[in-house]
C-alpha cells in the first residue's frame, strides 16, 4: 500500500491525498526514532515537518530512491545532528 502511495504522489502533480497517507504512515515512527536519539519531542516534530515540507516542495529527489523509509530516517538524523 505505501509503495503505491509513493508512486501516486511522485507521479501526480496533485498527489496530496497520497502525500497525506505517506506522512501519517511514517510520522510516529520518525518521531520515536528522533526521541530515541536523545532529542526532545518538539525538536523531532520540527525535523519531521521540515523533511516532509522539503519532500512536498522538491519531490523529484525521491524519484530514484529505492528505500524511501530509510531515506526519511537519514534525513531526520541529518536535521537533528
Amino acid at each position: 500500500m505505501i509503495d503505491n502511495c509513493w508512486k501516486e504522489f511522485l507521479a501526480n502533480k496533485d498527489g496530496y491525498d497520497a502525500f497525506s497517507f505517506i506522512y501519517n504512515f511514517y510520522v510516529n515512527d520518525l518521531l520515536s526514532y528522533g526521541v530515541s536519539l536523545g532529542f526532545d519531542e518538539d525538536t523531532c516534530r520540527d525535523a519531521v515537518h521540515d523533511v516532509f515540507c522539503k519532500i512536498l516542495i522538491d519531490k523529484k529527489k525521491f524519484l530514484n530512491v529505492n528505500n524511501k523509509g530509510m531515506k526519511l530516517v537519514t534525513d531526520i538524523y541529518s536535521i537533528n545532528a
